[in-house]
């Protein structure tokens, strides 16, 4: 009896013990079946990021051959045998143009995985500029807080805290879709300026007329939320630094519009600090001070720049005097050529930089601006002007007949030089009053300059003959008269 009790006793415990190494040996088996599911999840990630490293890399490779061809394709793909232990090989659907598609394998261990991404745009390498006016695809116009009286055509655009603010929105239907915008920036003459302060670029986030008030945005219409439906954050702050232009530097924004992450509803300009602020609107009677935008970005391989045409004003224009040889006159706003006892003569200089080195230039002609003799009375005979491109550096700011920069003189006084380059005559004629325009044929001196942007010194212009009167042009601070450069190209 007492046998079969310790029997009836030991049973228990030997199924006790059999139920414990049946579930030791469980979670054993569980765990080296989750550690190899964590190595092969461990080799799945790196064949993955070998994988999209080599996305990465044909993209890379692709942009730098920049439309030319020799893209990596399949039968010469790009490959990484040790990518962090890993391994990719990579290559895209065609050899050249835009857009592609593109796979990439990447393998770690025993995990592959095979990545692809369709239609990958490709840029040009050079980037592209153009200059956009308000005129004809945008809109501009002022807001005069509290009234609802719209200003479509006016002149100028006012801005003034508290009171006025000014909206502008410019076409970009010349940038193809897809390009990648590498600079944007806004440009505004100041024809008017009272007290000083700084003016705010705020996106705007309503659709708008040039009917629109403080209360509507189109005549009809109210606005979402106040006047402007200007998005808080300030883009970027410019300061007013006396009459010229303002700059509000955009990339950010006119990328946004251009990749449609934000429809392109314009910008509101908010005033500080001054007491007002009058700048030229697409409207201005002087073409050549209506708002711009310029813009430089990479289009897509296969787009070609249309035949464009842009009208400049000086970036620095002075009168050399020999009478007074010390005398900077930079920040005139007349020019004025003379040849008396002593002459009076004019350099101005364009910033041609916006146009790419390959494109041809089909025309440029040089227009001044005749604001009459002293007295307004007409020129008493014809009077030759002779103009030539400058063969050296000068500054606005400092030159004079003697000096052309800071710490250098002209080799020659008043910006003489020993063999003319390229010089044009052009003759006002008798009888001519205020308003007249000279224009000078300015093709070979532009082409040069777009080639070249080093040897672009600005041109000289003189009255070659002997001539009492003082002959007045407007200079690039004049608002109804300044000097233009207009370039058609392609």
């Amino acid at each position: 009896m007492k046998r079969r009790a310790h029997g009836f006793l030991l049973l228990p415990v030997l199924l006790l013990l059999s139920m414990v190494a049946g579930a030791a040996y469980l979670t054993l088996r569980e765990s080296h079946l989750s550690l190899a599911g964590e190595a092969r999840h461990a080799d799945w990630h790196k064949a993955r990021a070998a994988a999209e490293a080599g996305l990465h890399r044909v993209v890379h490779e692709a942009h730098v051959a920049a439309c030319n061809g020799n893209y990596p394709v399949a039968d010469k793909p790009i490959t990484d045998t040790n990518f962090d232990g890993a391994s990719y090989s990579a290559f895209a659907s065609e050899k050249d143009g835009s857009p592609l598609d593109i796979t990439s394998e990447g393998r770690f261990g025993t995990a592959r995985v095979v990545l692809k991404r369709k239609k990958v745009v490709m840029h040009r390498a050079t980037p592209q500029t153009l200059v956009l006016q308000a005129e004809p695809e945008g809109l501009d116009t002022s807001l005069k807080l509290g009234v609802n009286s719209p200003e479509p055509t006016a002149p100028t655009l006012s801005v003034q805290p508290g009171a006025h603010e000014a909206l502008l929105a410019f076409g970009l239907q010349s940038i193809p879709a897809g390009s990648h915008i590498s600079t944007a920036l806004l440009s505004a003459r100041i024809t008017e300026l009272q007290g000083s302060g700084s003016v705010n670029a705020h996106r705007i986030q309503s659709d708008w007329t040039e009917q629109a008030t403080a209360r509507s945005r189109d005549g009809t219409n109210a606005w979402v939320q106040s006047a402007g439906d200007a998005h808080p954050g300030i883009i970027v702050s410019a300061q007013t630094l006396g009459l010229g232009w303002m700059n509000w530097p955009l990339t950010e924004l006119v990328d946004g519009w251009v990749k449609g992450r934000w429809p392109n509803q314009g910008v509101l300009l908010r005033g500080t600090k001054m007491q007002s602020l009058s700048l030229a609107s697409r409207d201005y009677p002087t073409p050549a001070l209506r708002p711009r935008l310029t813009v430089s970005f990479h289009p897509p391989c296969g787009w070609t720049l249309p035949q464009q045409q842009l009208t400049l004003v000086p970036a620095a224009d002075a009168t050399l005097s020999e009478a007074s040889p010390t005398l900077n006159d930079g920040a005139s706003n007349t020019l004025r050529a003379l040849n008396s006892a002593k002459e009076l003569r004019l350099v101005m200089l364009f910033d041609t930089s916006s146009i790419a080195a390959n494109k041809t230039i089909k025309s440029a002609t040089l227009r001044l601006t005749f604001e009459g003799l002293a007295g307004d009375t007409p020129t008493p005979r014809a009077v030759d002007l002779y103009a030539r491109r400058n063969e050296s550096a000068w500054e606005e700011s400092v030159v004079t007949w003697t000096k052309r920069t800071a710490s250098d003189n002209w080799f020659f006084a008043g910006a003489g030089v020993f063999t003319p380059l390229q010089p044009s005559t052009k003759t006002l004629p008798k009888d001519s009053k205020a308003g007249t325009v000279v224009e000078f044929d300015a093709k070979d001196w532009v082409n040069d300059w777009v080639a070249n942007p080093n040897i672009n010194y600005g041109v000289l212009i003189r009255v070659p003959n002997t001539e009492a009167n003082t002959l007045v042009f407007g200079s690039r601070e004049s608002l109804t008269a300044p000097p233009a450069l207009t370039i058609e190209y392609e």
